[in-house]
């Protein structure tokens, strides 16, 4: 799209509304592209972690029958601390983009005054950057620390009690 510089002033309000037109597409294709290219990482991330998760409690539903009590028991208790912290990031983290989602609706409320929306605008970003800092500041670390963690101690447990079984020997903790 070509827009040529205005002549007289008809010529100047048609021009403005050409920019504005073209402005306003621009904005909507790149809101657009942010859009997918979040969605599409947060839909990866989502996918690994379910795998994970998922070829865990398979390898579990084979080895599970032929652990001893109390290893079982350690496995179970380290996947369970490794899931709830991984539900309570997630959860966090959904109050965190439902209540950033929530101030930039409340600046298009004020979309007719510029001045208005633009400082409304600006504050709701400056908020949804402070959850976000504090939410990844104070809880990101820990939750992520503390699932992994007890996630791959709790895979470790189960792989080498499965191993353990293969060859013939008692596994651990007895």
């Amino acid at each position: 799209m070509t827009i040529d510089q205005p002549k007289s002033y008809s010529d100047a309000a048609k021009y403005n509304e050409s920019v504005t037109s073209l402005n306003k597409l621009i904005f909507d294709k790149q809101l657009e592209y942010a859009s997918l290219t979040d969605s599409a990482a947060k839909n990866y991330n989502n996918i690994i972690i379910v795998a994970g998760y998922a070829a865990f409690f398979a390898l579990w539903s084979g080895v599970a029958g032929h652990m001893e009590t109390q290893a079982k028991l350690w496995t179970v208790i380290l996947m369970c601390v490794s899931l709830t912290s991984f539900i309570i990031w997630n959860v966090v983290l959904m109050i965190v983009q439902i209540e950033a989602v929530s101030l930039i609706g409340k600046a298009f409320k004020s979309v007719d005054n510029e001045e208005v929306f633009l400082k409304a605008w600006q504050s709701a970003q400056n908020e949804r950057y402070k959850y976000s800092v504090l939410s990844q500041k104070w809880l990101w670390a820990p939750t992520f620390y503390v699932s992994l963690t007890t996630g791959l101690l709790a895979a470790v447990l189960l792989g080498y009690n499965a191993l353990c079984e293969i060859v013939g020997v008692h596994g651990w903790p007895r």
